[in-house]
């Protein structure tokens, strides 16, 4: 079953932004890292930036690209977008556990409060899309160390006394001076050597146990994941064996959402073949068509 969305409002909003330069002189930090067979989802991504309403310094965790596919996203950037390249040694990350579903590059996150020189970073996987102005968070959240949209996958397990607060990682806004403080990154590692056959989602499950004091949620919204679609309020909570953030709130991430995450789901991902398509993809090819 699809939920209701507003497919059409969604995508006025992002050609409106298109036309106006609303951008104003703040800047924000962004980071993501990919692999060449995420290239041009990566590329969708970063175009989709634009909407963002100020200066965007995008932080490119490179583990595995060559130069060609580098360029590649730097030209694919807008205009408010300014690309650098941060590489990151191979032998750094090649001892965790990695598969196909789970690449190498997914362990790149955990090295951004090392190698990115900045406060705050969010960090955003490839296969999503920004659709509004995302900058507030970094204020709403400045002193905080570590946030995301909560997760159902672990109450659903049993870990919710665990892990309260577990999130899924693919859009993580970083407070890089505290996770420093905290040893963030050594304590992630340690962890998933530690555990290394209990791992299902091997970078969430660590950050999400070595972040378990400290998570925050934010608003489902920044997060608009693919299961969201295919059920109900009443529905998620039941997934969630508790209310899921609140009615209102689950339906302003379905109808109005900021990021749309075509991760593993009941919908096919917008690069996929299937009859069952995501509710949003319409806006996925928006971007894709801007991508040279």
């Amino acid at each position: 079953m699809t939920r209701f969305v507003h497919q059409k409002k969604v995508m006025k909003k992002c050609e409106y932004n298109q036309r106006h330069n609303l951008k104003t002189n703040r800047n924000v930090a962004i980071a993501i890292a990919t692999n060449a067979k995420f290239l041009k989802q990566a590329c969708v991504m970063v175009r989709s930036l634009e909407n963002i309403q100020c200066n965007v310094t995008l932080y490119l965790l490179n583990v595995t690209l060559n130069r060609d596919e580098v360029e590649k996203i730097r030209t694919n950037a807008p205009s408010n977008v300014r690309a650098v390249e941060i590489p990151i040694d191979e032998t750094l990350l090649k001892k965790l556990k990695i598969s196909d579903k789970w690449p190498i590059e997914a362990w790149a996150r955990i090295m951004i409060p090392e190698l990115v020189p900045e406060k705050e970073v969010l960090y955003l996987d490839v296969d999503a899309v920004v659709v509004d102005d995302i900058s507030d968070i970094f204020l709403k959240y400045e002193d905080s160390t570590i946030c995301g949209v909560k997760s159902t996958f672990y109450a659903f397990h049993g870990m919710k006394e665990t892990i309260p607060n577990a999130v899924n990682s693919g859009v993580l806004l970083l407070n890089c001076t505290k996770l420093r403080k905290m040893n963030f990154t050594r304590k992630v590692v340690d962890y998933a050597h530690t555990h290394y056959d209990e791992l299902q989602m091997p970078d969430q499950d660590s950050i999400n146990y070595v972040c378990r004091h400290i998570m925050e949620n934010l608003p489902p919204c920044y997060n608009a994941m693919n299961y969201f679609f295919s059920m109900d309020y009443k529905g998620i909570s039941r997934l969630n064996r508790e209310p899921y953030y609140s009615d209102a709130a689950y339906n302003e991430a379905m109808r109005e959402p900021k990021v749309i995450h075509y991760n593993g789901g009941p919908f096919k991902r917008p690069w996929q073949k299937g009859e069952i398509k995501h509710p949003y993809w319409k806006i996925y090819q928006f971007y894709l068509n801007k991508v040279t």
